[in-house]
């Protein structure tokens, strides 16, 4: 649980879209969250069908973990 005070880019997140053209669902997480469990969770919670799920990450949900990486920078 993530109390009022913190920062929305202070924890690991991503987001579901739905691609038309190959009638597919994209999963974007942060690394630090990108593991099976999360995956099947969020697929079990909005019920997505596991054919068509591709799991990436993308340079919008990096936590300050991985920001502070070496070698890492902002988009």
């Amino acid at each position: 649980m993530v109390d009022r005070l913190t920062e929305y880019d202070e924890v690991p997140r991503g987001r579901v879209s739905f691609l038309r053209k190959t009638n597919q669902y994209v999963i974007y997480l942060d690394r630090c969250i990108l593991r099976p469990a999360i995956v099947n969770r969020i697929s079990t919670i909005l019920r997505l069908p596991r054919d068509r799920v591709i799991v990436m990450t993308d340079g919008h949900y990096r936590c300050p973990t991985c920001l502070n990486r070496k070698g890492s920078r902002r988009p």
